[in-house]
């Protein structure tokens, strides 16, 4: 004869919804609330090769993160290959920035740290932005504006092609002066007794 089970099957029933209304906090004011289950942590890197989870990796036996790039990595530094200043003027004035940094041999520097040196010296109009911005182009730096270096006398020769810094090529540079000429020569004192004419004199100066 088969047994009658449905009262074992009503009690396991019965005690399956009553532990799940226990966890749910159906109970909670007559049982309390229900323990709160804290998951096991995942294991973090130790420094060690034990310990060690993705996504780092074991190098020479120790854990070591990935390499992550910065947001905003710095722009690689290139030397400017332009021309560098000739002229008299031009060389006068790499003595005196050289002079002005403290020192007879300077790095090569940016634009930016040249003018500021430059705008160090007396006499000189300081460069503006304008100027500025049309060396930073003609010496390819608009999107590297930190990163192109220049010696000198590479400034000096964009201070007057880009800049349009003028008095770099002779006389009136910055850093000479025009020899003054008289207006006038007693001529009692000629060419035969060593001096120069009033002729003589405004030619040199025009020179």
């Amino acid at each position: 004869m088969a047994q009658n089970n449905s009262g074992l099957i009503l009690l396991v029933g019965g005690a399956a919804v009553a532990w799940y209304g226990y966890t749910q906090g159906w109970f909670a004011s007559l049982f309390g609330t229900p323990p709160v289950v804290t998951p096991t942590p995942t294991p973090v890197s130790t420094g060690t090769a034990t310990g060690c989870v993705a996504p780092s990796t074991i190098v020479n036996g120790v854990c070591t993160a990935p390499y992550v790039a910065p947001a905003n990595p710095p722009q690689a530094t290139v030397q400017y290959s332009g021309p560098g200043t000739t002229s008299a003027g031009g060389v006068a004035l790499v003595a005196q920035l050289a002079t002005a940094y403290g020192g007879l041999n300077p790095p090569p520097m940016n634009i930016d740290q040249w003018a500021y040196y430059y705008n160090l010296l007396s006499g000189v109009t300081p460069l503006t932005g304008g100027q500025i911005t049309s060396m930073l182009a003609a010496a390819g730096a608009t999107n590297n504006r930190s990163g192109v270096l220049m010696n000198p006398a590479q400034f000096v020769a964009l201070l007057s092609s880009a800049a349009g810094v003028p008095g770099l090529s002779g006389f009136g540079q910055v850093g000479y002066r025009r020899i003054p000429v008289p207006t006038m020569v007693r001529p009692a004192y000629g060419r035969g007794m060593g001096q120069y004419t009033m002729a003589d004199l405004r030619r040199a100066g025009r020179r």
